[in-house]
Formats: C-alpha cells, sequence, structure tokens
C-alpha cells in the first residue's frame, strides 16, 4: 500500500505543502526557501509548541550534530525568520527558548484538498484564502485522526 502526501498545512496565512515543498502566502505567491530553511520550517510546523533543541534541529536539517560554538541553526533561524515573521526582531512564530533553541508558537492546521481532477487554480485557491493570518485553515492538526498522512517527529533529544 502506497503512502499517500502529506496534506497541507497551514499556520499564520501561510501555506506549508511538504509535498509540494512549497511555502505560499496568503496572497498565493509562494516563499522562496533554501533546502535547510524548508526542512526546519517542516520539523517546527510538525512538533508545534516544543521546545526543539539547537542540537536535534541541526540533526534534522543537516543530519550532524552540533559542535561547540555551533551558529548555524541560529543563522538559519534568523533568516527563516525574515522570510515568514511580520516582524523579525519581535519574532512571534518562532520563539528562542533560552538554554536550549527554539519553539514554533503557530497551531498548523490540515489544509482542505479538492476531490480528484481539481485543477491547481483550485488547490491554490483552497489553500490561501483570504482570511486574516491568525486563522487560516479548516482543522487543527491535534483533532485529525491517528490514519491522517502527518507523522510527529520523533521525540527531540533535548
Amino acid at each position: 500500500m502506497a503512502v499517500a502526501d502529506p496534506v497541507p498545512l497551514c499556520f499564520d496565512g501561510l501555506t506549508l505543502d511538504p509535498a509540494a515543498r512549497t511555502l505560499l502566502n496568503a496572497g498565493g505567491e509562494s516563499i522562496s526557501l533554501r533546502r535547510s530553511e524548508f526542512e526546519l520550517l517542516l520539523a517546527f510546523v510538525k512538533n508545534p509548541g516544543r521546545a526543539l533543541s539547537r542540537d536535534y534541529l541541526l540533526e534534522v536539517v543537516a543530519g550532524r550534530h552540533s559542535e561547540a560554538f555551533d551558529r548555524s541553526i541560529g543563522v538559519l533561524v534568523g533568516r527563516l525568520r525574515r522570510k515568514i515573521e511580520r516582524e523579525p526582531g519581535q519574532p512571534k512564530l518562532i520563539l528562542t527558548v533560552p538554554g536550549i533553541g527554539y519553539r514554533f508558537s503557530a497551531k498548523p492546521s490540515a489544509v482542505v484538498l479538492p476531490a480528484e481532477g481539481g485543477t491547481k487554480q483550485d488547490r491554490r485557491r483552497l489553500c490561501v484564502r483570504p482570511v486574516s493570518r491568525s486563522s487560516c485553515c479548516a482543522s487543527p492538526i491535534s483533532a485529525m485522526t491517528p490514519s491522517s498522512n502527518i507523522s510527529p517527529m520523533p521525540s527531540p533529544t533535548i
């Protein structure tokens, strides 16, 4: 049995589609993300509200462990904040957890996709409805059934 593609997730007016590896803003425009930025955002979205260690994030993004004074995750978080936060200097989505790492504060929701045969334009309309940035999608991930296409990431080592 083939595994279905993960469903797109919506948070703060943005839509992240893991299968297509795209991030769309509320206007339906693509936000360009590097591979590492996409992997970092996906790790945050799959673990909302959880403090994730810098070492765990580095393992997810780069497949390696951090060394003393490694700032690569901090730099990557800064780049991602500039792309997704309204005010990167005062982040509301990716919060710093002193001495630990970072926490994603938004509550992602699954996006309802059109039935088979729907056009790409139909899909875009459903993924990026013109609504407020704080409430953009159908149902919270926590309300999804265990058989859903989204599986939580393994517990991070903190």
